[in-house]
């Protein structure tokens, strides 16, 4: 994007454009077409198609202002455009959302645009002299001030920055919004934004799962109200440690559900028996009285009214994430799709 604004002053041409920002994503796409599944990608444009949007649409009344009304009003407003854009995104991705951002930039930016970058720059100019220590030590100054913001600000607002589980929809509807907001212009162009966000605050939060099994350790959490707990044993791993992030429960502090003995653990959930099983015996004593088998074997087996998830499927197919239906039947989302696909181990 910089390069082409450069080529575009150069030229005699308008640099900040929504063209410009389309040949930029068509090079990326083009030299390297798996960013666009990455989040680096997608915020990184999302930001630049909203700011690129909302500035062509406000125009150059807005440059008609005192300087210190402009650097702030501008830092404000560009905070406030690029936190809107990119909040569905990064929540989709990591549920994670920055309610103090906008405060954040406008004490971190003038820092790095007065302070940090002059003397980045002053350093790399008297380099050759042996003259850049000074400068350098200012500019490591800068940047401990700068962390020490970010992290008093991150301090402040660590209770709200965890969102919801967002449903799989919301990704690709943000995609559809930003598309709409870069081919529209005059106040057409703010609709399907408008709409999205609506939708967003309505529908968008996703069902949650009533049990994850996870295919690689012995972890099993399941759902109690709105919170999560584990099956059985008390575990720290990795995976519950991601669930953990993931719905937003505290796996690792609260009790555990049920009971366990060498053969396996047990736990009634509502009305339900959930069953982890690890050896025969105990499978067949639970099979056709458990609602859930969980099989830490490596063999099939099929129990009539009762969904079995053996360890092989696990192995073969990865998570398995339980829906619970509203006729009270289960409904299994395996982490892989088709576990045919050659690159699959």
């Amino acid at each position: 994007m910089l390069l082409l604004a450069f080529a575009a002053i150069l030229v005699g041409r308008r640099a900040i454009t929504m063209r410009n920002v389309a040949l930029a994503a068509i090079v990326m796409i083009v030299l390297f077409p798996d960013e666009v599944f990455k989040p680096g990608f997608q915020l990184s444009f999302a930001a630049v198609v909203g700011l690129v949007a909302v500035y062509a649409f406000l125009g150059r009344n807005t440059l008609q202002m005192p300087f210190i009304a402009r650097l702030f009003g501008g830092l404000a407003l560009t905070s406030l455009i690029a936190g809107l854009v990119t909040a569905p995104i990064a929540a989709a991705h990591f549920q994670q959302f920055a309610p103090l951002g906008l405060v954040g930039n406008l004490i971190v930016v003038p820092i790095v645009g007065f302070f940090v970058l002059p003397a980045g720059l002053a350093a790399v100019l008297l380099m050759p002299l042996g003259l850049e220590g000074p400068f350098l030590l200012s500019m490591g100054l800068g940047i401990d001030l700068i962390v020490r913001v970010a992290n008093e600000i991150s301090a402040l607002s660590a209770e709200y920055t965890q969102t919801p589980l967002l449903a799989s929809w919301v990704l690709p509807a943000s995609g559809v919004a930003l598309a709409w907001l870069a081919f529209f212009r005059g106040k057409i162009k703010f609709v399907a934004p408008a709409i999205f966000f609506g939708a967003l605050l309505l529908l968008g939060k996703a069902t949650l799962p009533a049990f994850v099994i996870s295919d690689s350790t012995q972890a099993v959490i399941v759902r109690v109200s709105d919170s999560y707990a584990q099956l059985g044993r008390r575990s720290r791993s990795f995976t519950t440690r991601a669930w953990a992030e993931r719905f937003g429960a505290s796996l690792l502090d609260d009790e555990v559900l049920g009971q366990c003995d060498k053969s396996g653990c047990s736990a009634i959930i509502g009305d339900q028996l959930i069953s982890v099983v690890k050896d025969s015996a105990a499978l067949y004593e639970e099979c056709g009285r458990a609602d859930i088998i969980i099989v830490r074997q490596r063999r099939e087996m099929n129990c009539d009214h009762t969904l079995v998830i053996t360890q092989r499927e696990l192995d073969r197919r990865g998570v398995a994430t339980v829906f619970e239906n509203k006729d009270g039947t289960y409904r299994v989302i395996w982490a892989v799709d088709d576990y045919l696909r050659p690159w699959r181990p």
